[in-house]
């Protein structure tokens, strides 16, 4: 299989972007590639650090900021998926000459897919395509519906079906108007996200399952492999949902066993 192109940047307004819409942390050795990583619904770029702080791998590090994260709380959320691959597109020109590696976690898995796809249509595909704790795209899924409730109960329902929310934000209302306007945009860009068939992504595949997610299958990560005309490999570790910011060294091993002979 051909070597993935590298991006092309777009000089000083694509460098601007990038710090705009990636978080990178600190890292230890010198980087031969970037890996991109998507977070769960409602969070920012910091999900990377764990990643970063763990990774014996010459690649840098980013964590995707969408608008209304983190930092970038004062700005309105995206609810759309084309307004979210439009809008990282850019970011993703600033990594010009590396080999990009997408990674998506949860609901963010989704939006690196629709990513790598766009950036295959413009002969720029992605090196590598990890998935984790996601269902594959193109299966069956049933809406959320929380995008009427009001805040107490969306955040509990939340918490009862994915797990994972913070007591303090639970507990504090103030914090809760911050941090919900970004959750509940991300749930409606999952509610409204509709795949479509299109050719089978030539790039090299890596699902990664929880032992302990209560809310995707082994079975649903595998089929992923159908989405790929590269090869596709699956992994379990241990932990649940969020097991990229609970148990990074985990999510890291079996991140470098998978791409160190590709860096080499």
């Amino acid at each position: 299989m051909r070597d993935a192109a590298p991006l092309r940047s777009g000089g000083q307004l694509a460098d601007a972007i990038s710090l705009r819409y990636l978080v990178t942390p600190p890292r230890r050795l010198e980087a031969r590639a970037a890996l991109v990583v998507f977070p769960y619904a409602g969070l920012g770029g910091s999900l990377a650090a764990g990643l970063a702080r763990v990774l014996d791998l010459p690649v840098a590090v980013h964590g995707v900021q969408l608008p209304g994260r983190e930092g970038r709380l004062s700005e309105a959320p995206l609810t759309q998926m084309a307004d979210v691959v439009e809008a990282v597109l850019p970011a993703l020109a600033g990594l010009t000459g590396s080999p990009v590696i997408l990674m998506g976690c949860s609901f963010g898995a989704l939006i690196a897919y629709e990513v790598a796809v766009r950036l295959a249509t413009m002969g720029a595909r992605p090196h590598r395509l990890v998935a984790l704790a996601c269902a594959a795209p193109h299966l069956n899924r049933k809406p959320t519906g929380l995008g009427a409730l009001a805040d107490g109960e969306f955040v509990e329902a939340i918490d009862r079906q994915f797990g994972g929310v913070p007591d303090v934000i639970k507990q504090n209302v103030e914090l809760r108007q911050l941090l919900l306007p970004a959750l509940r945009a991300d749930m409606q860009l999952f509610d409204t996200y509709r795949w479509s068939r299109r050719p089978r992504l030539d790039v090299p595949l890596l699902t990664i399952a929880a032992s302990d997610d209560r809310q995707v299958s082994p079975a649903e990560l595998m089929a992923w492999g159908e989405l790929a005309a590269a090869s596709a490999q699956h992994r379990i570790v241990d932990g649940g949902h969020f097991v990229v910011r609970e148990n990074p060294a985990a999510v890291g091993a079996v991140l470098e066993a998978w791409l160190r002979r590709s860096l080499e």
